[in-house]
């Protein structure tokens, strides 16, 4: 069996356990063009259709006493089987995208057709049954959940304001204005104690520094648009410890960049002073971040790295010197590069003189700004995580209850996922009892990240993966690309 062939039998043999596994939670690493989305959308019918239709059944059945109308028990069937799945992805318009392509699903099996990835001859049911239970759940569809993350707490704090401990009438603040407004009122308010005399004095001292109102402005903006809770600024941001902690965690990418790069750019041939330069700046800053333990320190030796070449090598950007020197695994150092030139350039504008005013300066302004959007009823995105978080994290027997509303959680582009985010799914779907816990699905691909922005971790992705197959999870990828692979394309 040639090398292609057994590509294409792994990776059959993983689109079916995504399609038909239930019994354990399924991670599928997969990249654009390898039919990720017809995989989940399959795996969704596979559900309603089968085994997510008969455990309704049987749960009806059983609170009804074993006696029930067959045509309205139909509909409330396929009323239970819509409630009890939640499918994530993390923009409306995958959102959108997803929902239509359920119900055409679902309609075309009402056709007595199947879709990619799902031949209705792989059911047990006969084809009769099948386009009965597919009218029944097009009819339903709204009671299917499919929606970004942020909607999916929306719902859920709705349903549970009380213990969440928000206002019951909340608002999500989807443009910021809300926030922004209180923000500049809560500013106003304090402006002539703050900037008078005697005034605020680390406020006075940050002015000093060229930060003024609007840069307070701006800068409680992003501490609300973070989600960082006042009380977070009443640590040293540059305390030793954490100092240490940042440059342990840049040591082992660091190094991984070292070991690819520095050997084929040191025997290269042809002009490489200026990567071979990169690459000593790194190997100066590995060698003393054992000892670091000073911000200002860190800085000063992150300074000393190119890092807009970096950055470029991360963005696939070699010259010619450098592409032969590197081939064979430039993609590797393209994948290396951009994270760890991201890691250094924060590590660069490290500012020990305004940082630890500016934390002692925003607190009880952000404090205030905070305790102004929960008495109003102001949700921010962060806010509305945050709090779905504490939720989940603060009453057992609540989440326990909240699990047990699911039967299935299906969560797409999980690598653009924040730590807050990875909290939520693992409350809900890899903590408590076995029997409480909804199945589990992910599609991720950890190369292809592009909410870093956002907060996206890709040391979290791992860490979650990890903590999927300690509890039972199995780990499968995708590797057939329709879009690129003629000889595919050509069967397809």
């Amino acid at each position: 069996m040639s090398d292609e062939q057994q590509i294409r039998l792994r990776d059959g043999e993983a689109r079916e356990l995504a399609r038909s596994s239930f019994e354990h939670p399924i991670v599928l690493e997969a990249g654009a063009g390898t039919g990720k989305t017809a995989t989940l959308v399959a795996r969704v019918l596979t559900w309603c259709l089968g085994p997510g239709w008969a455990r309704a059944a049987e749960d009806l059945t059983i609170s009804r006493g074993g006696d029930a109308d067959a045509r309205i028990f139909a509909d409330e069937v396929a009323v239970r089987v819509a409630d009890r799945i939640a499918a994530i992805t993390f923009t409306e318009r995958a959102a959108a995208e997803m929902k239509e392509r359920i119900a055409r699903g679902f309609a075309a099996v009402l056709r007595g057709e199947g879709i990619v990835g799902l031949e209705l001859e792989r059911f047990e049911e006969p084809l009769e049954i099948l386009t009965v239970r597919a009218k029944h759940l097009l009819a339903v569809l709204d009671h299917f959940f499919v929606g970004t993350i942020h909607a999916f707490c929306r719902r859920l704090l709705a349903q549970y304001a009380l213990p969440a401990g928000v206002h019951p009438g909340f608002v999500v603040d989807a443009d910021e204005g809300m926030s922004n407004s209180l923000i500049e009122d809560v500013l106003a308010d304090r402006l002539q104690e703050v900037y008078g005399d005697p005034g605020d004095e680390n406020l006075l001292a940050l002015a000093a520094m060229g930060w003024g109102p609007a840069e307070i402005v701006e800068a409680l903006g992003e501490l609300i648009r973070g989600g960082v809770p006042a009380e977070a600024l009443a640590h040293d941001p540059y305390a030793p410890e954490l100092v240490k902690q940042a440059a342990s965690e840049l040591a082992a990418p660091l190094e991984a960049f070292i070991g690819l790069a520095a050997g084929p750019l040191a025997e290269g041939k042809g002009n490489l002073n200026a990567a071979r330069s990169v690459l000593e700046a790194l190997g100066t800053l590995a060698t003393r971040l054992a000892n670091v333990s000073e911000a200002g320190e860190l800085r000063d030796l992150a300074l000393e790295v190119d890092v807009k070449r970096l950055r470029e090598w991360g963005e696939g950007k070699l010259n010619k010197t450098e592409s032969k020197a590197l081939a064979g695994i430039e993609d590797e150092v393209q994948a290396a590069a951009a994270p760890l030139a991201a890691r250094i350039r924060h590590l660069q504008s490290l500012d020990p003189d305004l940082l630890p005013r500016a934390c002692v300066a925003l607190r009880e302004l952000l404090g205030n700004v905070q305790a102004r959007l929960r008495a109003e009823g102001i949700e921010t995105f962060a806010a509305l995580l945050r709090d779905t978080r504490d939720l989940l994290a603060g009453d057992e027997v609540l989440r326990g209850h909240v699990r047990q509303r699911f039967d299935q959680l299906l969560v797409d582009e999980f690598q653009d996922t924040d730590p807050v985010q990875y909290e939520i799914i693992e409350y809900l779907a890899l903590d408590g009892p076995s029997f409480e816990r909804p199945g589990l699905f992910l599609i991720g691909d950890p190369k292809q990240s592009i909410y870093g922005w956002r907060g996206a971790d890709l040391g979290a992705y791992a860490r979650f993966i990890a903590r999927v197959k300690d509890e039972g999870g199995e780990i499968h990828s995708l590797q057939v690309n329709f879009r690129s692979v003629p000889a595919i394309l050509s069967e397809v």
